[in-house]
Order: structure tokens, then C-alpha cells, then sequence
């Protein structure tokens, strides 16, 4: 399966205007966590759900092509998500709209778990900015076989800074892991899932081996070197 275009878990509930880039009005129901290896950590009560969602905001040393690049290549994303074993595309929609598994790998005395999200792209290169969102949904092609399945809702938002040295990044994620797992534990473990995304995120851009998303290169105007090379990516 070849690169293409998510991340995340992953993992990953969001209404958000686009259009609007990151400026949005304060969400108050946002609690700090403090400051941590350079990310800054929140957490949030979800109605209707004993599981706490996470976010993370961070600079990452890197252009946003690179990020993006690094996010949305599937084949690669275990490389850097923390309990990733396996990204499977399991259908493509359109161009920015796929259907995800992902399965997550458990301690010996827990079953793993998967998680099917219907996930869309969204990107402005003008601002260059790009959204990622994911919602878990059921779909035939992915039936319920040998792990439990879990729950989870989701964002990215990547925006190009510093004249594009930088690249800005936003993760949330609420994600419930199902089955007889203690939600105290689950909001224990994932407590870390901030610092761990982040800190993966920025060992994955320094490795000399990536390679750039054509698509991603075409619509943000990057000019792809030889030795810079490109990975190409279903849809994009």
C-alpha cells in the first residue's frame, strides 16, 4: 500500500470552518495540561463519554510539505505512532476521502485493537494550510475479525510558519479503545498520546529517507529535487 494521505490515528471531534485557517474563537472547554518538550497539552470532557480527548499544539522544525508528506504517508505512519502496527486504506471515496484502519497493537494480557475512520482531507494552498479529520465509521469492507474495534473522533491542522522553515501543528484526539479496559486507565495511558505524537512526529522529518508527497508538492508549489525524491499517493 503506498503512501497516502492521514495520519493519525488516530487517531483522531472536531466542527471547524476551514476556511477560517486556524484562527477560531477560544474553546473554553479546552483544560491545560501544562507545557511539555515543546508541546502545548489540553484535555477536554466529552459529553456522553467517561474518555477524555487530547490535543497537542507544536512547532516542528520542517516545512509544511515535509509534514504533510511525513502525516499522510500510511506506509510509513507505525515508523512513528506510538502502538501503530499496521494503516490500511481499505477504499478510496474521491480524491481527499478515504476510508482508514488502523490497528493498534496491546499489552500481552489485552486483545489489540482496530479503529475504521472515514477520513477527509481538506487543503488551502493559499494559506497553506492543510486539515485532516477523521470519524469512525462502519463500513462492509472492513467487518470485525480478530481485534476489538474501537471509537475514535479527530484533527489535524497543519499551517506553514517562519516563512516556511516551520510548520505549526494542532492534534486532537478522542479516542476509546472499547472492550473491559477501565476508562480511568484509558484517560491514564492516553494522557501521553500529545507528547508521544509530537516527539514521534519531529524524529520522522529528520530522516534522510522520506520522500514527498507529489500531489502535496504540486498544490503547495514545491519543487521536488532529485535527491529529495517523492513517494506517490493514492489520490493525491
Amino acid at each position: 500500500m503506498k503512501a497516502f494521505l492521514v495520519r493519525l490515528f488516530f487517531i483522531i471531534s472536531i466542527t471547524i470552518s476551514v476556511s477560517s485557517g486556524l484562527a477560531r474563537a477560544e474553546d473554553t472547554t479546552w483544560e491545560s495540561m501544562g507545557f511539555q518538550d515543546g508541546v502545548a497539552m489540553f484535555r477536554k470532557e466529552v459529553p456522553g463519554s467517561s474518555v477524555v480527548a487530547f490535543r497537542g499544539e507544536g512547532m516542528i522544525d520542517a516545512p509544511l510539505s515535509k509534514v504533510a508528506s511525513v502525516v499522510m504517508d500510511c506506509d510509513r505512519t507505525k515508523e512513528w505512532v506510538h502502538q501503530l502496527v499496521q494503516c490500511t486504506i481499505v477504499k478510496k471515496l474521491n480524491t481527499y476521502e478515504f476510508i482508514v484502519q488502523n490497528h493498534l497493537g496491546m499489552p500481552a494480557f489485552l486483545t489489540d485493537r482496530d479503529f475504521v475512520s472515514h477520513t477527509k482531507i481538506t487543503v488551502d494552498p493559499q494559506k497553506k494550510f492543510i486539515y485532516v479529520v477523521m470519524d469512525s465509521i462502519d463500513v462492509p469492507e472492513a467487518p470485525v475479525k480478530d481485534f476489538v474495534r474501537g471509537q475514535l473522533h479527530g484533527e489535524w491542522k497543519i499551517e506553514s510558519r517562519e516563512n516556511g522553515t516551520k510548520t505549526f501543528v494542532s492534534a486532537e484526539m478522542h479516542g476509546d479503545p472499547k472492550g473491559s479496559v477501565p476508562k480511568w486507565l484509558v484517560n491514564l495511558f492516553q494522557k501521553a498520546w500529545p507528547t508521544n505524537t509530537f516527539g514521534g512526529l519531529r524524529k520522522q522529518v529528520l530522516k534522510a529517507d522520506l520522500k514527498m508527497i507529489p500531489k502535496i508538492a504540486e498544490i503547495l508549489g514545491v519543487t521536488v529535487s532529485p535527491s529529495t525524491g517523492s513517494s506517490p499517493a493514492p489520490g493525491l
